[in-house]
């Protein structure tokens, strides 16, 4: 089974408290999106678990019509919506999965992993006032897999508090005169991103233990926002999952997330603010321009934050990875990150 997962960018940043703008121009936008069409027409995948899609309604139908394939959607960052009218303007993004026909895909449910109680999302009619996360859970039957799971999610967005990380600000700290409450407090805040991340996981991971008896495999693939051998792969790996960039005969690290590899979208995607706040803190200029600059210079590193894991009762698995979707003649790539593309063969 050949098996996508791909973020493809929605490309919007936060104008103010109830307001979105697009970080490139119209035109460019709309080479890029044809660029993603032209792209996923060529790779005749069996699955695809794309993130980002936005408007969601809109480019499923595109997808749909363009690919030939089934689609399956859930709506993620919406906004305060009435048929799509309301604020943030232009917001409109969610999850979508596409299938072959012959997998004969079933929806089973959306799942949310994070956001208030009260809230509700749909393309049409939505009440979301702060970022929420989601997953969408699909199943097929395989003829030697038996019943699987899928299930696409994006996990929430932030920069990752990794040991690099934290080893660089401690000794920036000194260098800084920091104390070493200021610096905890720094810590802190990184490490809710991180925290946040895993919740939403391990509420994900409660939700597909309730229904395992259902299925002989899971397929579980996304945008995590987080590197594979940190404490969120360690939680997949502790709940029986593979990862499968490691299924490989030949293991040769490569990135979805590459602002080096990807630098016309990533110069735009600049302007996106960090998820990290600390100004509050009463540094002087040269503290907050130092602490940005590095704690920027982390969010822009190389990294593999696109992944698809297994999980099989009965079956092991190898695989063949690539990634895709890099600059073309245009200048630049279909997305700021690159595609996640998995050949599945059990053993």
């Amino acid at each position: 089974m050949k098996i996508l997962t791909y973020n493809l960018w929605h490309g919007l940043a936060p104008k103010g408290p109830l307001s979105m703008e697009f970080l490139e121009p119209e035109p460019r936008r709309k080479i890029r999106l044809k660029m993603q069409l032209d792209l996923l027409k060529s790779l005749n995948f069996d699955l695809g678990l794309f993130q980002e899609v936005n408007p969601l309604l809109d480019r499923a139908h595109q997808l749909q019509a363009h690919m030939g394939m089934e689609t399956f959607y859930q709506s993620d960052l919406v906004g305060v919506k009435v048929f799509g009218l309301g604020l943030p303007g232009d917001l409109n993004s969610g999850l979508l999965s596409l299938s072959k026909d012959s997998l004969q895909m079933r929806r089973v449910k959306g799942v949310k992993l994070s956001g208030a109680g009260r809230s509700f999302v749909s393309p049409w009619l939505s009440f979301q006032l702060r970022e929420e996360r989601y997953a969408l859970l699909t199943e097929t039957i395989h003829p030697v897999w038996g019943r699987v799971l899928v299930v696409n999610t994006h996990l929430h967005h932030g920069l990752e508090l990794t040991e690099a990380l934290q080893e660089e600000l401690e000794k920036e700290a000194t260098q800084l005169d920091l104390n070493a409450s200021v610096l905890s407090e720094i810590l802190d805040r990184l490490q809710k991103g991180n925290q946040r991340r895993l919740m939403e996981m391990k509420r994900l991971m409660g939700v597909i233990e309730s229904l395992s008896s259902r299925y002989s495999m899971v397929i579980l693939g996304g945008d995590l926002n987080a590197r594979p051998d940190g404490e969120l792969g360690q939680l997949l790996k502790d709940f029986g999952y593979k990862d499968s960039f490691a299924l490989q005969d030949e293991v040769k690290e490569a990135f979805t997330f590459d602002p080096s590899a990807n630098s016309a979208n990533h110069m735009i995607q600049s302007k996106f603010p960090l998820s990290v706040k600390f100004e509050d803190l009463s540094f002087s200029k040269k503290v907050t321009d130092r602490l940005g600059e590095l704690l920027s210079r982390h969010e822009a590193s190389a990294r593999r934050i696109d992944q698809i894991w297994i999980k099989s009762k009965n079956l092991r698995f190898k695989t063949k990875v690539q990634m895709l979707g890099f600059e073309e003649e245009a200048g630049f790539a279909p997305s700021d990150h690159f595609g996640y593309f998995v050949e599945l063969e059990s053993l």
